[in-house]
């Protein structure tokens, strides 16, 4: 819980210790880490403090536990975007767009979660395309607009849209 506050916090290097204090313990008591949100918070915070040999490492022993884990998937793509490896980030998201079908996910979901794991990439063109994508299947849902909208502002791609969008969202 601690390792979590951290991340609410956005101070990832101080939530390291405290999530792979999980692992330790799993280790020391002999038993398996049975939920995969142990793996994605200390990756996450691998990610943040640029940390991607460790983080590629945990998801290699996540993957063991949790095969078609749609949260493992969808960290390994965007620490595949990050890391410039094109063909493997392409396999991880066509895994993670036909888990999250088979889990029911909506189209405008799928496409809005695709716009996430892009621009944390830092690929922002493919990021504005799925935002934009998901607003078309749902073009009243103020959630959608204000995804958009974010990724405009804050990137600094479009702030006039992105204000707009605010607006009407």
């Amino acid at each position: 819980h601690i390792g979590i506050s951290y991340i609410d916090l956005e101070q990832y290097d101080k939530a390291i210790p405290e999530l792979e204090k999980v692992f330790e313990i799993s280790e020391k008591w002999g038993s398996e880490i049975m939920w995969s949100f142990n793996y994605t918070t200390l990756g996450l915070s691998y990610h943040k403090t640029g940390q991607f040999r460790k983080e590629h490492r945990l998801y290699k022993k996540a993957e063991k536990v949790f095969p078609d884990d749609i949260q493992i998937i969808y960290r390994q793509a965007i620490l595949a975007l990050t890391r410039g490896k094109t063909k493997q980030a392409e396999e991880y998201l066509a895994r993670f767009e036909s888990i999250a079908r088979n889990l029911g996910a909506s189209e405008a979901s799928i496409q809005n979660e695709l716009g996430y794991i892009y621009a944390e990439g830092g690929k922002l063109e493919k990021a504005e395309e799925h935002y934009r994508n998901a607003l078309v299947l749902e073009p009243q849902s103020p959630v959608r607009m204000n995804n958009l909208a974010y990724l405009l502002i804050e990137k600094e791609l479009n702030l006039d849209e992105g204000m707009e969008l605010v607006e009407k969202a």
